[in-house]
């Protein structure tokens, strides 16, 4: 009768209107217009990018902003059955999504073979690196100085690894500490890595340290190296910044410009004394600059 037309008509036009509502919501989702509020929002947009870890990661966090820890572990899952092999870093990223959720959800066995799955299927340096990261962000600092000793056992050669225990040194306030690893990162690391060590520790020492220990490095570093203008660079950088010392960074200047340079290194160098004379406003000499 009329009735069933009438009930399948407004039907038709209530599916119509659902299906366009669902299509506007498409659009702005996939114009980055909105952010997803759901879990099917977040599923739509991953059938267009599946193998994209930033939506999967956002989704985890989505689920955990919910309440909803055991769902996150699976969009985890998911996601690692999902994204391309061909894909390291984005796989990396939802690896260390789950480090990140059993660090904060997990106990300590859950982290542990989160870490140790994580070791099996990316590269183990960064995952370390990346778990060292989840540490000193979240100030568990014995954890770190364990993982540290660990990560710099397997990866003697790296720099970055030795740097990074440097720093988590000094941002835990064992500035002797990270000193004494200096001697060990040296005999360690190969000679052409050595310089930039000690020039990291250097600015490392101005920041956190003793600017009077950086200042010995980097005048160490330089009587060796004189012409390396990138380190005189490195140096002027440290003594004319908010952690140096006004009249030391002065004499440096007049040393640096004092040393043999072809034209275009020494307008460099006086382009960069100018400027801190500048900075300093009242105080500073730009007119010892220009007679220089």
């Amino acid at each position: 009768g009329a009735g069933g037309k009438g009930g399948r008509r407004a039907r038709a036009a209530a599916k119509r209107r659902d299906e366009a509502a669902v299509a506007a919501r498409e659009a702005e989702l996939a114009a980055g217009d909105t952010l997803p509020e759901s879990a099917a929002d977040f599923e739509r947009l991953l059938v267009a990018s599946p193998n994209s870890s930033f939506l999967w990661v956002q989704y985890v966090a989505w689920q955990l902003s919910v309440g909803e820890v055991e769902a996150a572990r699976g969009v985890v899952e998911r996601a690692l059955a999902t994204i391309s092999f061909r894909s390291e870093e984005e796989r990396l990223n939802v690896w260390v999504a789950l480090l990140n959720l059993e660090h904060r959800y997990g106990d300590r066995a859950s982290l542990a073979a989160a870490f140790a799955r994580a070791l099996r299927h990316c590269d183990p340096k960064a995952v370390h690196l990346r778990m060292l990261s989840i540490y000193a962000r979240t100030g568990h600092l014995e954890e770190a100085e364990a993982l540290h000793a660990i990560t710099a056992g397997k990866f003697a050669a790296a720099k970055k690894v030795w740097l990074r225990w440097m720093e988590g040194r000094f941002k835990a306030g064992d500035a002797d500490g990270a000193r004494a690893l200096l001697p060990k990162a040296l005999a360690a690391l190969p000679k052409r890595k050595h310089v930039a060590v000690i020039t990291r520790l250097a600015i490392l020492e101005y920041h956190n340290g003793s600017a009077e220990q950086g200042r010995t490095l980097l005048d160490n570093v330089i009587a060796t190296m004189p012409k390396r203008l990138d380190l005189w660079s490195v140096y002027l950088d440290q003594e004319s910044g908010a952690h140096g010392d006004e009249a030391a960074a002065r004499r440096l200047f007049e040393r640096a410009t004092a040393q043999r340079w072809s034209t275009k290194k020494m307008r460099f160098l006086f382009r960069k004394w100018h400027a801190f004379e500048s900075k300093l406003g009242a105080r500073g000499d730009t007119e010892a600059v220009a007679e220089a």
